[in-house]
């Protein structure tokens, strides 16, 4: 994935979450990225969970390139365009290959 593609991925994502934004009170949004380590791809998510509501969960992308460098430069990017915050599954005990930091700092019931 070159460096154009890449900030298309980036804005296609962010542009179908945006969608899905209505900035309703009370209200809590956010992305999740899903490691899917059976079929070797990532999915994004775009998460909204009312007050004492259910969450609700809209898929948005699949991104069939496996390589976690580039899914890093992806997530800045994405960072970058816009202020959701990013929620991270399936990547417990994996590190950001460039600051080596945590990616998921906690594990889920499932993992």
């Amino acid at each position: 994935m070159n460096d154009q593609i890449l900030k298309r991925e980036a804005k296609l994502i962010v542009q179908r979450c945006q969608d899905q934004f209505k900035q309703r009170r009370q209200t809590r949004y956010w992305i999740k990225v899903v490691n899917d380590r059976y079929d070797q791809t990532y999915n994004f998510f775009f998460n909204y969970q009312r007050l004492h509501q259910v969450e609700r969960s809209v898929p948005v992308r699949t991104i069939t390139e496996f390589d976690l460098h580039r899914l890093e430069l992806l997530i800045q990017e994405i960072k970058r365009l816009t202020e959701f915050n990013i929620e991270y599954e399936g990547f417990y005990h994996f590190l950001w290959p460039s600051s080596q930091r945590q990616i998921q700092k906690r594990g889920n019931q499932v993992e």
